[in-house]
């Protein structure tokens, strides 16, 4: 098996190929020592404006490479983390006679240079002529194969702190700074008190600046939905919160976002009146290889990028019938009454939009400086949510840390008009968590 042959492995050197399978490829290897020749990181650099599955890959292999440069000489080698993590070293140019030198040769030249001092080297490549190449020259080679590993950022950090049962109980917002061995760094972020024998007995506080917090009380919205985990009851916080004028929602596939954002702007709209309509608005990039002209008017083109909104809309309505509530949600009478507008990015420029529930959704997708034109149309009374996932960028020319979603979320910590939620748990399905964990 492969596990049991690595602790012998004392230099891997990794092909371009092996990051476009995993773009975390280093941090999932068992290996102390492991190179990447400098032409690797060209390659990755050109091909990060294709569009689709491979410019993402690389474009976060970068984004890999740029927080290890900031840690220190890529050239020395540089840690990510603890000493459990390996030490990642780029070889530089000068590591070969010909600067002009492939990136196969490069990366054979440097699997051969190590292996001639005597250390033990392993070749990753997916490319099965490489694996031959390496093979005639005595290098032992392997395919790479990927496993779950997710870059450690933290957009949302709760403070975590447990206590005793009775202390929980009884603690009252003035006593809580006293509790916290860590105290809160931004306005809005959350803490989770816990017992101390048992986790699922928890209390959960926003910060709201000074000394002060808000309680967040897990009613059920419309006597029908309730949040299923703590994080989704962050989120239901601020998104109820008429003081909150921008969310941030940052989350892999079946967190919860889309559905919660459209579940608070119907009781905005419908309930409590607070808003006039629910507008929606979402890049038009698409997922694999495009398929060409959409027929139909503006509108009919935009619907196409709609579904998740309808369906979503259609499960809520499902369950409000379901409950036998005095009322009916439908896309179709909510589009009548002028109360959901589906509205295309590109003919947003120039309005001013007050009373609106605006919704972002796959705001990863945007530049920061189309984001920062859709969030300067709302006007008066109106709440914006940004929603996304900065692990799944389509735009090739956009990164893990240039995308609108991150660079807004960044800019706008600490300011009492804005919150942020960062959604782990899938909740969609069994499936679909497995599915956002493995692949």
């Amino acid at each position: 098996m492969l596990h049991n042959t690595l602790p012998k492995v004392e230099i891997a050197v990794l092909d371009t190929d092996v990051f476009l399978k995993d773009p975390y490829a280093p941090l999932s290897l068992h290996i102390q020592n492991i190179i990447v020749p400098f032409q690797v990181l060209e390659e990755l650099d050109d091909l990060k404006r294709i569009s689709g599955a491979i410019g993402r890959q690389a474009r976060q292999a970068i984004h890999l490479f740029e927080a290890l440069r900031l840690k220190g000489d890529l050239h020395q080698g540089v840690r990510l983390e603890d000493e459990k993590t390996p030490i990642i070293t780029v070889a530089p140019l000068s590591f070969f006679q010909d600067p002009m030198v492939s990136t196969d040769d490069a990366v054979l030249a440097t699997a051969r240079h190590y292996q001639l001092q005597g250390k033990h080297t392993l070749l990753y490549t997916q490319d099965i002529n490489m694996r031959l190449k390496a093979a005639s020259s005595g290098i032992t080679s392997r395919e790479f194969k990927a496993t779950a590993f997710s870059m450690p950022n933290q957009f949302a950090s709760v403070i975590h702190e447990q206590i005793p049962a009775k202390d929980l109980k009884a603690i009252t917002q003035s006593k809580i700074m006293e509790v916290l061995t860590h105290k809160p760094t931004y306005v809005n972020q959350f803490i989770k008190l816990m017992s101390q024998n048992n986790p699922e007995n928890y209390r959960i506080f926003r910060y709201t600046g000074g000394e002060q917090f808000h309680e967040i009380q897990s009613k059920p919205i419309m006597n029908c939905f309730t949040p299923k985990n703590a994080e989704q009851a962050m989120t239901l916080d601020l998104l109820m919160d008429d003081s909150i004028e921008l969310v941030s929602l940052i989350g892999k596939a079946g967190t919860g976002k889309t559905f919660l954002v459209l579940l608070a702007g119907l009781v905005k709209v419908l309930h409590e009146k607070t808003h006039r309509r629910i507008m929606v608005t979402r890049p038009t990039v698409s997922l694999g290889p495009d398929i060409g002209f959409l027929p139909g008017d503006v509108n009919e083109k935009i619907e196409n990028w709609m579904y998740p909104i309808f369906d979503n809309i259609g499960i809520i309505g499902s369950e409000i019938k379901k409950a036998k509530l005095p009322m009916s949600i439908s896309v179709e009478d909510l589009r009548k009454a002028n109360q959901l507008s589906l509205q295309a990015i590109t003919y947003m420029r120039g309005r001013s939009l007050p009373y609106q529930f605006m919704f972002i959704d796959e705001a990863q997708n945007l530049t920061p400086l189309e984001l920062k034109t859709l969030i300067t149309r709302a006007g008066k009374g109106t709440k914006v949510i940004i929603a996304g996932d900065p692990e799944q960028i389509d735009t090739p020319h956009l990164g893990y840390d240039s995308n609108g979603l991150v660079v807004t979320t960044r800019q706008f910590m600490n300011e009492k008009c804005f919150g942020v939620v960062q959604l782990h748990t899938s909740e969609r399905s069994n499936l679909a968590q497995k599915a956002a964990e493995l692949l």
